[in-house]
């Protein structure tokens, strides 16, 4: 009774010891490839049409995509800039606590030395 689970192997194309001959399958993928005819239903002026759109694609820039997600941020934060400017050399009002009347430096002055004072307390 024969095995049907472990077939022999037909002589040629298929591994043996030194692993598979690589000539009789290039002759036999050939061969095929010989007798196979293309077929006629290809769309007139297909290969013009693949040409023509592989050689118009560009490579796509990674940071283009940034550029545009990031370009109305810029144009926000410009604006923004001209407003708190023009809102600084003019001021919120006529009182005295207009933006462009305020000292600053002194409060910043006092704040730092109120800091340095607590530091030497602490030592």
């Amino acid at each position: 009774m024969k095995s049907i689970c472990n077939r022999q192997r037909p002589e040629g194309v298929c591994p043996n010891r030194d692993g598979m001959n690589l000539d009789a399958l290039y002759d036999k993928l050939m061969a095929a490839a010989r007798a196979d005819h293309p077929a006629q239903t290809v769309p007139y002026a297909f290969e013009q049409r693949i040409l023509a759109r592989l050689t118009s694609s560009t490579a796509t820039d990674p940071w283009l995509s940034w550029a545009k997600l990031l370009r109305p941020a810029a144009a926000v934060s410009v604006g923004l800039a001209l407003v708190v400017s023009s809102l600084t050399v003019i001021g919120l009002g006529d009182n005295d606590t207009s933006l462009a009347s305020l000292s600053y430096g002194q409060d910043f002055e006092s704040t730092l030395l109120v800091a340095a004072d607590v530091l030497s307390d602490s030592w």
